[in-house]
């Protein structure tokens, strides 16, 4: 009696221990005196990742969790531009933007000319930033707005050209192509090579700085960049563009009317060749608008107006 008794106990042992490691069910034993000792009543084993019944959260502990995990909702606000105040814009406010204010986004986006008011004032767009100055009836409309920042556009030259000044008058002359070689500007026979970005910034920017004007290229490229490196590689070249883009090149840029681009003649509008850029708002701003606002009023967006060559 004693040994059956020993043999059951090892046999329940070991019946207890491949239960819990989740490997039996159902089960027998065929080692006891050659007789069956059938276990039938044993729970079935929990499935793996299956979290038992008294340690689930209810309802409100899952939507707490739930709450704590969820990124914070972000507020976007829009930015009606024309292609002048684009530049500004992807240069200096979008970058600076990003990371200084939680919970906002800045999106930018390039309408046609005169389209930033009407997307301001139809909801589009909560601001705009446009190089056209309001009207009377926009102010009617309950608009406002203020110079952002001034932007000046300059003529360049390859560094080995002779020229190192020219009218107002006279690069007109030049860009339009009534001027057509260098001879009585710098000497040369050479036919001068005008080279025109194909970006729309270049037909504002000449309408606002030469009425009128209609640029005659010789050359055309597909970007601003493309005409600062043809200059620089063609001692014969000339094109217009802003003076922010410039940056590093190896190029020469001409002064106008005897006045050199700089922070100083640009703000005090000696230098010929410059526009305002007007931030544009409601009356009635929101409150995400007024912080952008808010913001591009301070410190570091001046410094990096600063640094990427515009005047405030």
């Amino acid at each position: 009696m004693g040994r059956r008794r020993g043999k059951l106990l090892v046999s329940w042992l070991a019946l207890f221990t491949c239960w819990t490691a989740g490997g039996c069910g159902n089960a027998y034993v065929d080692d006891v005196n050659d007789e069956e000792l059938v276990i039938d009543e044993l729970p079935p084993p929990v499935p793996s990742g299956i979290v038992p019944a008294p340690v689930l959260a209810g309802p409100s502990a899952l939507a707490h969790r739930e709450q704590r995990t969820r990124p914070p909702a972000r507020t976007i606000v829009r930015i009606a531009c024309d292609s002048v105040g684009m530049d500004i814009v992807q240069a200096a406010l979008v970058p600076g933007f990003a990371g200084r204010n939680p919970g906002l986004d800045l999106v930018a986006t390039e309408t046609a000319v005169g389209d930033q008011v009407r997307q301001l004032v139809g909801g589009q767009s909560a601001l705009a930033i446009s190089s056209t100055p309001l009207r009377h009836s926009d102010r009617r409309n309950g608009l406002k707005g203020r110079v952002l920042a001034r932007v000046s556009f300059v003529a360049i030259v390859h560094p080995e050209s002779r020229l190192t000044h020219i009218g107002r008058a006279r690069l007109r002359s030049v860009l339009c192509g009534q001027e057509r070689t260098w001879l009585e500007l710098a000497g040369s026979a050479a036919t001068i090579h005008v080279v025109s970005a194909n970006e729309p910034w270049q037909r504002i920017a000449l309408q606002r700085l030469f009425p009128g004007g209609t640029i005659a290229p010789s050359v055309e490229v597909d970007s601003t960049k493309a005409a600062i490196e043809h200059v620089a590689a063609h001692r014969n070249a000339v094109a217009f563009v802003p003076q922010a883009r410039v940056g590093q090149a190896r190029v020469r840029v001409l002064a106008i009317d005897g006045v050199r681009a700089d922070a100083n003649s640009v703000r005090t509008r000696r230098y010929p060749l410059a526009c305002e850029l007007w931030l544009i708002q409601q009356e009635q701003s929101g409150l995400a608008a007024l912080k952008v606002v808010g913001w591009m009023g301070g410190g570091i967006v001046r410094k990096r107006l600063r640094g990427f060559g515009f005047v405030e």
